[in-house]
Protein backbone atom coordinates (compact mmCIF):
# COMPACT_ATOMS: atom_id res chain seq x y z
CA UNK A 1 0.00 0.00 0.00
CA UNK A 2 1.46 3.35 -1.06
CA UNK A 3 1.52 6.55 0.96
CA UNK A 4 -1.80 7.70 -0.53
CA UNK A 5 -3.41 4.36 0.32
CA UNK A 6 -1.99 4.40 3.86
CA UNK A 7 -3.37 7.90 4.47
CA UNK A 8 -6.81 6.88 3.20
CA UNK A 9 -6.73 3.79 5.42
CA UNK A 10 -6.09 6.03 8.42
CA UNK A 11 -9.05 8.23 7.46
CA UNK A 12 -11.25 5.12 7.11
CA UNK A 13 -10.13 3.86 10.52
CA UNK A 14 -10.87 7.20 12.21
CA UNK A 15 -14.36 7.34 10.63
CA UNK A 16 -15.10 3.75 11.70
CA UNK A 17 -13.98 4.38 15.30
CA UNK A 18 -15.85 7.65 15.68
CA UNK A 19 -19.13 7.70 17.56
CA UNK A 20 -20.22 10.71 15.51
CA UNK A 21 -21.19 10.96 11.83
CA UNK A 22 -18.25 11.77 9.55
CA UNK A 23 -17.71 13.83 6.41
CA UNK A 24 -14.56 13.34 4.35
CA UNK A 25 -14.20 15.83 1.51
CA UNK A 26 -11.62 17.35 -0.75
CA UNK A 27 -9.41 17.18 -3.80
CA UNK A 28 -8.25 13.56 -3.81
CA UNK A 29 -6.42 13.86 -7.16
CA UNK A 30 -8.08 10.57 -8.09
CA UNK A 31 -11.24 9.49 -9.87
CA UNK A 32 -14.08 7.89 -7.93
CA UNK A 33 -13.77 4.53 -9.71
CA UNK A 34 -10.13 3.97 -8.72
CA UNK A 35 -9.04 1.35 -6.22
CA UNK A 36 -7.83 3.94 -3.74
CA UNK A 37 -11.20 5.70 -3.71
CA UNK A 38 -12.96 2.36 -3.21
CA UNK A 39 -10.73 1.88 -0.18
CA UNK A 40 -12.72 4.59 1.61
CA UNK A 41 -16.00 2.78 1.01
CA UNK A 42 -15.00 -0.91 1.29
CA UNK A 43 -15.58 -1.18 5.02
CA UNK A 44 -19.06 0.29 4.56
CA UNK A 45 -18.43 3.12 6.99
CA UNK A 46 -18.24 5.85 4.32
CA UNK A 47 -20.39 6.36 1.24
CA UNK A 48 -19.44 8.20 -1.95
CA UNK A 49 -22.27 10.72 -2.36
CA UNK A 50 -21.83 11.02 -6.13
CA UNK A 51 -22.72 7.37 -6.81
CA UNK A 52 -26.02 7.26 -8.65
CA UNK A 53 -26.02 11.03 -9.15
CA UNK A 54 -23.80 11.33 -12.24
CA UNK A 55 -20.27 12.52 -12.90
CA UNK A 56 -19.13 15.73 -11.29
CA UNK A 57 -16.08 16.67 -13.36
CA UNK A 58 -14.44 19.25 -11.14
CA UNK A 59 -10.99 19.46 -12.75
CA UNK A 60 -9.85 21.07 -15.11
CA UNK A 61 -12.12 24.12 -15.10
CA UNK A 62 -9.81 25.77 -17.64
CA UNK A 63 -10.25 23.05 -20.26
CA UNK A 64 -13.40 21.84 -21.98
CA UNK A 65 -11.80 18.58 -23.12
CA UNK A 66 -9.70 17.29 -20.21
CA UNK A 67 -12.05 17.15 -17.23
CA UNK A 68 -12.03 14.59 -14.44
CA UNK A 69 -13.99 14.07 -11.20
CA UNK A 70 -11.16 14.62 -8.68
CA UNK A 71 -13.05 16.29 -5.83
CA UNK A 72 -15.23 14.06 -3.67
CA UNK A 73 -17.51 13.90 -0.66
CA UNK A 74 -17.75 10.77 1.45
CA UNK A 75 -20.18 10.59 4.36
CA UNK A 76 -21.10 8.11 7.04
CA UNK A 77 -24.54 7.03 8.10
CA UNK A 78 -26.96 8.66 8.93
CA UNK A 79 -26.16 11.61 6.61
CA UNK A 80 -28.62 12.04 3.76
CA UNK A 81 -27.80 14.00 0.61
CA UNK A 82 -30.29 16.77 -0.08
CA UNK A 83 -28.38 18.36 -3.00
CA UNK A 84 -25.09 17.89 -4.83
CA UNK A 85 -24.15 20.32 -7.60
CA UNK A 86 -21.11 21.43 -9.51
CA UNK A 87 -21.07 25.20 -9.42
CA UNK A 88 -19.82 27.59 -12.12
CA UNK A 89 -16.10 28.30 -12.48
CA UNK A 90 -14.67 30.86 -10.08
CA UNK A 91 -11.21 31.36 -11.61
CA UNK A 92 -9.52 28.36 -10.00
CA UNK A 93 -8.47 25.19 -11.84
CA UNK A 94 -11.25 23.24 -10.06
CA UNK A 95 -14.98 23.85 -10.20
CA UNK A 96 -16.52 24.22 -6.75
CA UNK A 97 -18.87 21.52 -5.53
CA UNK A 98 -21.91 22.30 -3.42
CA UNK A 99 -23.39 19.73 -1.10
CA UNK A 100 -26.33 19.99 1.23
CA UNK A 101 -26.64 17.23 3.82
CA UNK A 102 -29.31 16.39 6.37
CA UNK A 103 -29.16 14.45 9.60
CA UNK A 104 -32.40 12.78 10.60
CA UNK A 105 -33.80 13.80 13.95
CA UNK A 106 -32.60 11.60 16.75
CA UNK A 107 -35.33 10.12 18.87
CA UNK A 108 -35.66 11.84 22.21
CA UNK A 109 -35.41 9.88 25.44
CA UNK A 110 -38.67 9.57 27.42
Amino acid sequence: MGLHGAALQKVTDVARESERPAIVAGDFNDVSWSGTMHQLTRAGELHNVSLGRGLFNTFNARSRLARRPLDHFFVSTPFQVVALKRRPAVGADHFPLYIELALPDEPTSP
